[in-house]
Order: structure tokens, then C-alpha cells, then sequence
């Protein structure tokens, strides 16, 4: 049903149902990638517990070979062309 329905601004934000700590890391920033994996599978192993790691990232060339993402995604296509 609809009125019994959640929304957020990540997909992550079920997590905060259930109580469980939701790590949020850019996928550019392979160190803190590490680091967060490496936090959460600790977190893990001493309580037990659920974790989420929301990792936020694009894909370069879009969905597929064919697809041009920056017709779909324009403003943030125009910040990956400057990285």
C-alpha cells in the first residue's frame, strides 16, 4: 500500500528501520573505500549486527557502449568531464 510506504534520498535509508548504521562513500575515493569496507567488516564481526555501505558512484560511459549519459544526466556529466 502506498500510505504505508517509505521514500529518502538514498537507497540506504531502509537501513534506518532497522537501526542498522549506513556508511555513505564516494567511489572515487578508493582509500576511504577501503577504509569503510574494512570498518564495516569490523563492525560486523564484534557485534553481529547488519551494516550498509551506500557507495556512491557513476558509471563513465553510462548504462552501456551505446548509451550517452549526459543527455539523461547533464549537470553531473559535467562535472565527471572535468575530472
Amino acid at each position: 500500500m502506498p500510505a504505508k510506504g517509505r521514500s529518502g534520498m538514498h537507497p540506504s535509508d531502509l537501513g534506518k528501520t532497522i537501526g542498522a548504521p549506513i556508511f555513505h562513500v564516494n567511489a572515487d575515493d578508493i582509500e576511504a573505500v577501503h577504509r569503510t569496507f574494512k570498518m564495516a567488516t569490523e563492525y560486523r564481526m564484534i557485534f553481529n549486527d547488519d551494516v550498509i555501505i551506500n557507495l556512491i558512484g557513476y558509471r563513465l560511459r553510462g548504462h552501456n557502449e551505446l548509451d550517452q549519459p549526459s543527455f539523461t544526466q547533464p549537470m553531473m556529466y559535467k562535472q565527471v568531464d572535468k575530472m
